[in-house]
């Protein structure tokens, strides 16, 4: 019987622990969390926000859960040192614990901005539980809000926030909103409503100083125009959370750089999730993919090879869906590859606000965009994985993607099945 043990309890972190326990009911299986609650979401939080959350069902896990399990759940645990050679890791309360196998799920953490100012006027990040009941504080009695960062986090909170009845605006230093995601065609549409909600918007903008306190703070960016605002929010980015791995030996770049297997540079030590840097599904290039589905897959990979089996990650592909005032967007790996070796589909219906984009090479699907279009984005993620050759077919699927994805993916199932 091994004993595993696994930092971190969030989706990554859970799927490996149930797993293990679903391949050797026999071996223990610990998970402990600085956090002093039970795993969630983080990507509720907005929703929470907005009033459209449902707190009863906000847990992901419960005690009985684990009880049923047979998986020892530990709170407010916060793991300081990581000692592999010694299969040890010790806790901030001054206690210790010994492992056979030992997963790093610690996920990330919020990135204030090196702005000037920042820290003496006071302001709120938005990663964790606890930044939404700190803010849900705040905002009594104040009206205005500005977020810095107009990434998927920053954008869904300037929708909960205007749904709470806010006046918001938001102030991206790139030229558009959401860059990591969408392109400039995409992210103009996506404007477009904010705008309409009554969201201030101003892109190519950097903010340089703040000053004031809460209830009275002046934004100052670098043109020198000072804003007003009642609360300043900053979602500017995450990082790898990885301090507490600084002397562990174990292989850091931006986060813990892991194998095929997602085991780090130490035997008997594995990584998923947020923290994870692993090889994209294409081996081109090594890096972090914090998203929901790549914490899912990546966990399950861990918990397969730390009870024993031989499984290999293919590697991430992006998938992001963006769901705002009654609005879908989302991308699909490479959506945004430019170059002669891609052949680019795209289709602007300005009216209805909707947008397709679909990017070829070599006759097979590469990335995908869509807003307003009934689609399943999981079937395109699909079709990329399964690198299905699309030459007889990427016109029908440029046209009615809804009807396509779903017959391309069955017609593949079929044909394994034969």
């Amino acid at each position: 019987m091994k004993k595993h043990i696994i930092i971190g309890s969030g989706p990554a972190g859970l799927v490996a622990a149930e797993k293990i326990k679903e391949l050797v009911p026999e071996d223990e299986v610990k998970i402990v969390t600085k956090e002093s609650c039970f795993p969630y979401s983080p990507a509720v939080l907005p929703h929470l926000l907005s009033g459209k959350g449902n707190q009863e069902t906000f847990w992901s896990r419960n005690e009985t859960h684990f009880k049923k399990l047979g998986v020892v759940f530990e709170r407010g645990r916060e793991v300081m040192k990581i000692e592999p050679d010694q299969s040890r890791i010790s806790f901030a309360d001054g206690g210790s614990a010994t492992y056979d196998r030992l997963l790093i799920a610690s996920g990330s953490e919020g990135v204030a901005p090196p702005i000037q100012g920042l820290e003496e006027v006071g302001f709120v990040s938005f990663h964790t539980l606890e930044d939404y009941q700190r803010l849900l504080q705040l905002l009594e009695g104040r009206e205005n809000v500005t977020i810095l960062g107009a990434g998927m986090i920053g954008m869904e909170l300037a929708a909960a926030l205007t749904e709470r009845n806010h006046q918001v605006r938001v102030i991206e230093m790139e030229n558009r909103l959401l860059p990591l995601y969408f392109e400039e065609g995409a992210s103009a549409l996506i404007k477009e409503v904010f705008s309409d909600k009554g969201v201030e918007i101003l892109t190519g903008r950097k903010v340089v100083k703040v000053e004031g306190g809460f209830g009275r703070i002046n934004v100052i960016c670098a043109d020198g125009e000072p804003l007003k605002t009642d609360l300043l929010l900053t979602c500017t980015g995450v990082k790898a959370r990885t301090t507490f791995l600084q002397d562990s030996g174990i292989k850091l770049n931006q986060g813990v750089v892991v194998d095929q297997r997602m085991q780090t540079s130490k035997e008997g030590v594995f990584a998923a999730g947020d923290v994870a840097e692993a090889l994209s599904f294409k081996k081109k290039e090594r890096g972090l993919n914090p998203i929901l589905f790549t914490a899912l897959a990546q966990g399950k990979i861990a918990g397969e090879n730390m009870a024993g089996l031989k499984s290999e990650y293919k590697g991430w592909i992006p998938l992001n869906v963006f769901r705002f005032f009654g609005n879908m967007a989302a991308s699909v790996g490479a959506s945004g590859a430019e170059g002669e070796e891609y052949d680019v589909m795209e289709e602007i219906q300005q009216a209805s606000r909707k947008f397709r984009k679909l990017v070829f090479s070599d006759g097979r699907l590469e990335g995908a965009t869509f807003i307003n279009e009934d689609i399943n984005p999981g079937l395109f993620w699909q079709i990329i994985e399964r690198q299905l050759d699309l030459r007889k077919y990427r016109d029908l699927l440029f046209k009615r993607p809804a009807e396509m994805s779903t017959w391309l993916i069955h017609e593949h199932e079929r044909g394994k099945s034969n």
